[in-house]
């Protein structure tokens, strides 16, 4: 009878190991001060009542105001790695005399495969992060532009680092308004950081060797200039085989409050594939 009952125990403890482990699944989640937070991969996310989660820290980075690390699009190393120029000549996907061997839709430009969404095994947030994070489409940059309200800091949680604040919208009327520090533009609720929220930082990207948007002035950017910009998983609209979506926004101010605010500077666009950015992952719900 104990060892009927030893077998039995035993079965069920393998039983339950199995399930437990066969989807590799290890998401967690919960409400914390009305907030949906939770983590996958190890890997904190939030929820602002769209369509995916979104991680609170860049891939590459322990804390929100970090910038984590700079890809190249459709590369899984970068910076953080030892990459240092950022060009068509250190390019995974670029060949010289050839052109680009592997997402391009145009003959003059490489090897045609038509491919226009970044396959997972090139994808940097999941390749770094597993699980099922990945990098934005830029379907879901537009629900996180168009649906969450938009406040601009110089010092995110005291951490000195300038960058966006995309809180979870309270309200239809939120949704989509930006406020800058003049506070020229007021939601219609109060927001803290206790609120649902990821932060952006303003930590530019890499052209070359040399680093762009991250404050310090330079021949392109005499005056300096805080940006921030971020990979989407999918090819740019203009001219898929040489440049590819990002999602970016600049620290405007006063007069340039107007250009913000009709998304202009706070948009989807086309960029060299080549240059180094900073990624936010999703994962689905």
């Amino acid at each position: 009878m104990k060892q009927i009952k030893f077998w039995s125990i035993l079965l069920l403890t393998v039983i339950l190991f199995v399930v437990s482990c066969g989807d590799g699944d290890d998401t967690t989640g919960g409400v914390n001060n009305g907030q949906s937070t939770g983590s996958h991969y190890g890997h904190a996310w939030v929820d602002l009542g769209l369509s995916v989660r979104w991680a609170t820290c860049n891939v590459g980075a322990s804390q929100p105001h970090e910038s984590g690390n700079y890809f190249a699009w459709g590369e899984t190393t970068g910076y953080n790695e030892g990459k240092r120029n950022f060009s068509a000549k250190t390019y995974k996907w670029y060949d010289e005399g050839v052109g680009y061997t592997k997402y391009c839709g145009d003959s003059n430009r490489g090897i045609v495969d038509n491919k226009y969404l970044v396959d997972s095994e090139d994808d940097a947030a999941t390749v770094n992060w597993g699980g099922s994070w990945r990098t934005p489409h830029p379907k879901e940059i537009a629900e996180l532009v168009n649906n969450c309200y938009w406040e601009w800091t110089s010092s995110y949680n005291g951490s000195g680092i300038k960058g966006c604040i995309v809180y979870k919208a309270k309200t239809t009327t939120d949704m989509g308004v930006y406020c800058n520090e003049s506070r020229a533009v007021l939601p219609s609720e109060k927001y803290n950081i206790s609120d649902a929220h990821i932060f952006l930082p303003a930590v530019g990207d890499y052209n070359g060797t040399s680093m762009h948007g991250n404050g310090i002035p330079n021949k392109d950017e005499p005056q300096g200039r805080y940006r921030g910009q971020f990979w989407t998983s999918a090819l740019g609209h203009d001219s898929h085989s040489i440049s590819y979506t990002y999602y970016t926004f600049n620290d405007y101010t006063g007069s340039g409050l107007e250009i913000f605010l009709d998304n202009s500077e706070r948009r989807i666009g086309d960029i060299k594939r080549t240059r180094g950015l900073t990624i936010r992952a999703v994962c689905p719900k």
